[in-house]
């Protein structure tokens, strides 16, 4: 089901409303670190006309003086969830073998209130930067799933958002390697998943975090070099598969 939305930023006025969740999200832990890479699409409502529109928006949120780093997928109910845990961490903190309550507490301070929902999974992608280091998944159900959610620590890699055959790249090609060599996977993740799911999926943002040195977002200059290597990746994979 599509609908007709207001449009910012001249991107596509048309959207995905019911089936699938917005954005895509792609964390990577590195021999020297991690990455985490979003896109910056984002389906609002005009508080004045109640009419949808479409922006462009940073989806990776690095909270002040929290040891916490995180992005969103799916709704607003997954953007409520890292707030949530945000002022958790920064009123009570949180030693390392609680991380796993601390989600599971606050996912089910949201699912407590069973409004219906336009979609019925979405996730929240949670880096704790304290020591030791761990990437962590919050999937939140509502209907036709029962009402649960679900904290996984995750090793290696995750995906979170709309469910695109581009999910299975890190899967596929992921390997240990440094952020300066993953960097290259996480964008042509996002970027073909914007072409599979253009209304749903658009833009790209990465924010690296080494072991030793500063964590910081992508400049626009690389991340338009690699926007540049996706599609002559994309045009060399086109050519070869025509023979």
């Amino acid at each position: 089901m599509r609908a007709s939305a207001i449009t910012k930023d001249g991107l596509t006025p048309k959207v995905k409303e019911n089936d699938l969740p917005m954005t895509l999200l792609v964390a990577l832990k590195a021999t020297n670190g991690w990455l985490l890479a979003s896109d910056t699409l984002l389906r609002e409502i005009d508080p004045a006309t109640s009419a949808p529109y479409l922006s462009n928006v940073r989806k990776i949120e690095i909270p002040l003086n929290v040891p916490l780093v995180y992005a969103y997928s799916g709704d607003d109910l997954s953007r409520t969830a890292g707030l949530l845990l945000t002022n958790e961490l920064r009123a009570n903190g949180c030693p390392a073998e609680s991380r796993e309550t601390l989600l599971m507490q606050v996912g089910n301070s949201l699912l407590s209130d069973r409004a219906p929902r336009p979609i019925s999974m979405r996730r929240l992608i949670v880096v704790f930067t304290a020591p030791p280091i761990e990437i962590w998944t919050l999937d939140l159900f509502t209907p036709p799933h029962p009402f649960y959610c679900t904290p996984i620590r995750r090793a290696e890699h995750v995906t979170a958002g709309a469910p695109t055959g581009a999910t299975l790249f890190p899967q596929l090609f992921y390997s240990p390697l440094p952020i300066e060599k993953l960097q290259m996977l996480a964008a042509h993740t996002i970027l073909t998943g914007a072409q599979c799911e253009p209304s749903l999926i658009s833009g790209l943002d990465i924010y690296v975090a080494p072991n030793h040195g500063p964590s910081r977002f992508l400049s626009p200059d690389e991340i338009r070099e690699l926007i540049h290597r996706s599609e002559n990746l994309q045009s060399s994979i086109r050519q070869t598969l025509s023979g």
